[in-house]
């Protein structure tokens, strides 16, 4: 009696996997090198400009027309000068929407706008702005007997702030726009006759 012959299977086939068309591995190679492009663009443009930071302080800042009311209101006028420094040789900035604000103890009390501007390479500008406030109600019943105190001092301190949409230009070349934030700490505004006042450096974020 014959035994049952198994069954034979056909030889499996390995898989076979298709090559991406050529076009895509254009398109690939082509995405690749532009980006490869553009970081040596970028790298080599800061090679030559090597853009060193702005640099802002305050030189001078007095206060007029003080009066805090027994309900916490305050009633001033603020005189603030700020210089700014470009440092560049090859950068110039263009600034746009620019808003200076003066606070106290993390309150703002007053802001006002101030115009655009253009300041060339290896430059130093002088920003004078006036702000008065009308009424501002100090937030924080703390806040209002600090200002006493310092008031009673013959000075107090303030914080300046300055905020710009600005724009660099190299040559014929400008960049996209960038927000600058420049923050003055502490400055110290003296009441009397002794007015002597102390520069402030600023901290420039951008």
């Amino acid at each position: 009696m014959q035994r049952p012959q198994p069954s034979r299977r056909p030889p499996t086939r390995p898989p076979q996997y298709r090559r991406p068309p050529t076009l895509l591995r254009c398109v690939v190679f082509t995405i690749l090198a532009i980006i490869i492009l553009v970081g040596l663009a970028v790298l080599v443009t800061w090679l030559v400009i090597r853009p060193t930071k702005i640099e802002y302080a305050v030189e001078n800042a007095t206060i007029t027309h003080y009066n805090l009311t027994s309900k916490d209101a305050l009633n001033a006028t603020f005189d603030v000068s700020l210089v700014a420094y470009n440092p560049n040789r090859r950068v110039s900035i263009y600034y746009e929407q620019v808003e200076f604000s003066v606070w106290y103890a993390d309150q703002m009390v007053v802001s006002r706008g101030g115009e655009a501007f253009y300041q060339p390479r290896r430059n130093v500008t002088r920003l004078d702005f006036e702000a008065a406030a009308e009424g501002v109600r100090l937030m924080k019943g703390d806040v209002a007997v600090q200002m006493r105190r310092e008031r009673s001092g013959g000075r107090i301190y303030i914080e300046v702030k300055m905020k710009a949409r600005v724009r660099f230009r190299v040559g014929s070349w400008r960049s996209k726009h960038y927000t600058m934030r420049v923050d003055c700490y502490p400055v110290t505004v003296r009441f009397g006759k002794k007015k002597a006042f102390e520069r402030t450096d600023c901290e420039v974020d951008l």
